[in-house]
Formats: structure tokens, C-alpha cells, sequence
């Protein structure tokens, strides 16, 4: 990650502790209380790292909140799953604390946090989000059953509680009130975590599939289901008001979209001297690496320079690849894709972990394309064998001043169908001393041998039925 990048991030999970800090002033939490010393702490934190500030926050919180007792014990607890992820998804945990807040409200606040919440979701692990979405539930219900009238039942933030049914009661009978009249009682709180924690790991899993428009049907599915509960306990709900979340999550999918058409695109940096005839292949890997495509494929023939690419594109990102079983915010490079037992299984695996992106890698991508029959596989990046001038180019970069232009043209028209690895060992076999004579001849002989590897029939036709079947978009092609 660049220094420019590390800074952003952590001035705005410093931006995010103010915002939460002036949230709980309008909104509050029961009896728990955020002091400037508190504020000044987390901030500090944030820029340690980014994650520190709102895990402190939210761990204060949750420890002031369970010295109240009783029922505030249950929302302490419910602190506590936030705080354990906020380290790794402080935007989630950040957006999760500010819908808990406004959610009694029911107003524009409450509704916008809860779908900036289901929209930023999709960089999460489904496991995450799904235990994140269930605990939203369950905070919202005991913060409303503790603010409405006694017997009473309402609903906010798309949540339905019903109120204790008396107040000075002991902290015990509280509880027990609670999870009586919520959990076994009319508002079926059991069902409405259930229907939330789907709600989120779909997010996810949905985004796999159909890209931003899942967190819009996710929150269309959990308005649609408070919907059904309201109407069951005798609520009549604003269906104006039910609309709010699945739209403004809509408009956050789409936005980002927008204003990235009248931006200008980034700056993509010249690829190494020896990769210059793979710039379209470079280009379109890099940018889809750093928009966060989660899932990409690189196909083209032996030895010609994918894994180089690969490898090149990632260090000139600021991306790092995954090594050790250690793939967080990282990039999975798969090689020889075609050949992987259970690739499906272990692209799942991966990404379930974490990581960022995982490119597969492979020269025969109908192949790689079968082992992936449940997993959306929308963008591809083809890396061709070098043209004559490329070869051309690729030899005199090699060899520098020991063949002349004739020479080196001689030479490249010499190795057709040559990959960049056989153009790189035959740079080798003339350095050590041979005669133009000797390089043609050795070039002949590596073709001959086998050694270079020239497209066959069949790989050829299996990559033309590839490109003209695949339903995603394939890039790398010279323009």
C-alpha cells in the first residue's frame, strides 16, 4: 500500500471516530457516555492504524454499557462482535455503530447508515457480514424495546421490537422480560437476525454475481421481510419509508459508478522495458487490479510472460502477493490454473480469507473455465507471443550493441512463433560468444527441439473458441 494511500485511510477513520463521536451527542446510547478524552484517544489510535480508533471506540462503549447491567448487558455484548472485526472492517463496524445510533429515529439518518452499511458489506467475508447484519438486529431491538412505553410495540431503523413491560424492575427480570416478549413473543426477533444474516452474506455472495446490484436486493429483501413482521404484530409501516434503504443503496451503487465517467482515468505506469509489447495486457490488468476485481484470468501461451506480468503489475500497485498461507488484502496468484485440483474450492477459499483479488493463470482457459462452473468469471486478460518487431525490440534490449540492425532483424524474422522465455535463452546462447550463424542455427534447432512454446492447432483453436464464447470481457489485445 503507498504512503498517499495509508494517509487517506487513516484520515478517514479519524473522520469517521468525529462523525460517531457527534452522532452519539444527538442520539446517545443508554447510559453509556463518550467523553473528549475518549475522543482524543480513538483519534490518536486511528492514526496508529486505521483500525484502532473505531475498535476503541466501539470497546469503550460496549464496557460502559455492561456497568449499566441488565438489559444493557445483552446490547454490551453485541458491542463486542463490531469491536473483534473493526480492526480489519473498521468502514463496516464505523457505519454499523452510526445506524445503531440513529435507528429509533426511523428519519433520513437512520435509513441512509443502514444502507451505507448493506452497500459497504460487499468488501467483507460473507461470515463477517452476516454476523454483523444479525447483531444490527438484535441492537436495534433491545435499544428500542428499552425507549418505547411500557407494553408497547414499534419498530425503527427496519426493526420491530416490543417495549418491557415494566420499569425498577431487577436486572434478571429485565432480561428475561426482554428475550420473553422479543425472542418468543410477536416481533419473532430469532427470525428477524435470520432474515438480516442472509441479507448480509448474500450482499457478498450476491456481489460475485451480479456486482453492485446485490446490496440494492438484499435491502429490497430485508424492507420486504420488516414489512411482513410489522403488519403481522399490527403496525402499519410507511411504505414510502420501506422504500428509503433499498433505494439509497441503489444510489450508492450507482453513484461511484457515475462519477468515475467524469473523472479522468489513473495514471497507469509504463510497464518494464522487456514487457513493452504486453502494454495493452499491462494496462488492463493494472486497472483491474486497482478497481478490486476479485476474481481474474490470464491466458495466452507458454512462456510468454504472464507470470513476469503478474508479478510486475502487482509490485507496480503497491499490491502484494500472497505468500505463507497469509492472503489478506493481498493477491492469490494460481499458476498453471488447469491443472489445480478443486479450483472452484480453493478460489472460494481464498476470497472467503480475504484476499483482494485472485488471478488465475493458465494457457488453457476453456479448461480453467470448466473447473469454474459456480464462480462468475467476468474479466479476462490475454498475454500473446511477441510480434517481429517485438522480437526485434526483446533481442536488442538482450544483446544491446554485439548485432547489428540487419542482424537483428535477420534474427527476429528467424523466431517465429518464438515466447519471450526463448527469446530470453537464446539471448543467453549468443552471449557466450556465437556467430550470427550459430544464433539462426540454434534458433532453428530450439524449434525443432520443441522447446519454445509455439501454439498448436489445438491450443490455437482452443483459445479462439475461448475468446469468442467467453461471456465476460477480454483484454490484453493490441490495439
Amino acid at each position: 500500500m503507498s504512503r498517499r494511500l495509508a494517509a487517506a485511510e487513516r484520515l478517514a477513520s479519524l473522520g469517521s471516530v468525529a462523525a460517531l463521536y457527534a452522532l452519539f451527542g444527538l442520539y446517545g446510547l443508554g447510559p453509556a457516555n463518550v467523553t473528549v478524552h475518549v475522543l482524543v484517544v480513538a483519534c490518536a489510535l486511528s492514526l496508529v492504524h486505521p483500525g484502532l480508533g473505531p475498535t476503541a471506540l466501539l470497546a469503550y462503549l460496549s464496557s460502559s454499557l455492561a456497568l449499566g447491567g441488565g438489559i444493557w448487558l445483552v446490547l454490551a455484548l453485541a458491542l463486542m462482535l463490531p469491536a473483534a472485526v473493526a480492526i480489519r472492517y473498521w468502514p463496516q463496524a464505523a457505519l454499523w455503530l452510526a445506524a445503531i445510533l440513529a435507528a429509533y429515529r426511523a428519519d433520513a439518518v437512520s435509513y441512509i447508515a443502514l444502507a451505507a452499511l448493506v452497500y459497504s458489506l460487499r468488501r467483507a467475508t460473507p461470515s463477517s457480514a452476516a454476523a454483523l447484519m444479525a447483531f444490527y438486529a438484535l441492537a436495534v431491538n433491545v435499544k428500542l424495546a428499552v425507549s418505547l412505553p411500557p407494553g408497547a410495540v414499534g419498530c425503527g431503523g427496519l426493526v420491530v421490537a416490543a417495549a418491557l413491560r415494566e420499569a425498577g424492575r431487577q436486572p434478571l427480570e429485565l432480561v428475561s422480560d426482554w428475550f420473553y416478549s422479543n425472542f418468543l413473543g410477536p416481533p419473532h426477533l430469532f427470525f428477524q437476525m435470520l432474515v438480516y444474516a442472509i441479507g448480509g452474506a448474500a450482499t457478498v455472495k450476491g456481489s460475485q454475481s451480479f456486482g453492485r446490484a446485490a446490496a440494492p436486493l438484499s435491502a429490497a429483501a430485508i424492507s420486504l421481510a420488516h414489512y411482513a413482521i410489522a403488519v403481522k404484530v399490527g403496525l402499519i409501516p410507511d411504505p414510502a419509508a420501506l422504500a428509503v434503504v433499498p433505494l439509497a443503496t441503489a444510489l450508492l451503487a450507482v453513484a461511484p459508478r457515475s462519477l468515475r465517467l467524469r473523472r479522468a482515468p489513473p495514471r497507469v505506469p509504463p510497464p518494464p522495458p522487456l514487457l513493452e509489447h504486453l502494454s495493452s495486457a499491462w494496462i488492463a490488468l493494472y486497472r483491474l487490479m486497482k478497481r478490486g476485481e476479485r476474481l481474474l484470468l490470464v491466458f495466452g501461451p507458454r512462456g510468454c510472460g504472464k507470470t513476469v506480468l503478474i508479478a510486475e503489475v502487482c509490485a507496480a500497485s503497491g499490491l502484494e502477493l500472497a505468500r505463507d498461507g497469509d492472503c489478506r488484502g493481498k493477491v492469490v496468484h494460481v499458476e498453471n490454473a488447469e491443472s489445480v485440483t478443486d479450483l472452484e474450492k480453493r478460489v472460494e477459499r481464498a476470497l472467503r480469507m480475504g484476499a483482494r483479488c485472485v488471478v488465475l493463470e493458465t494457457s488453457r482457459p476453456a479448461a480453467v473455465a470448466q473447473k469454474l462452473q459456480g464462480l462468475p468469471l467476468r474479466k479476462a486478460v490475454y498475454v500473446p507471443p511477441p510480434d517481429q518487431a517485438a522480437r526485434a525490440r526483446i533481442l536488442r534490449l538482450l544483446l544491446g550493441a554485439r548485432l547489428g540492425s540487419r542482424q537483428l532483424a535477420e534474427l527476429a524474422e528467424a523466431t517465429e512463433g518464438f515466447s519471450l522465455r526463448a527469446l530470453i535463452r537464446l539471448a543467453e546462447y549468443i552471449r557466450e560468444g556465437r556467430t550470427i550463424e550459430d544464433a539462426l542455427r540454434a534458433a532453428s534447432e530450439l524449434q525443432l527441439s520443441g522447446t519454445t512454446p509455439l501454439l498448436t492447432v489445438e491450443e490455437l483453436r482452443e483459445i479462439e473458441n475461448f475468446t469468442s464464447s467467453f461471456k465476460g470481457l477480454v483484454m490484453g489485445f493490441a490495439s
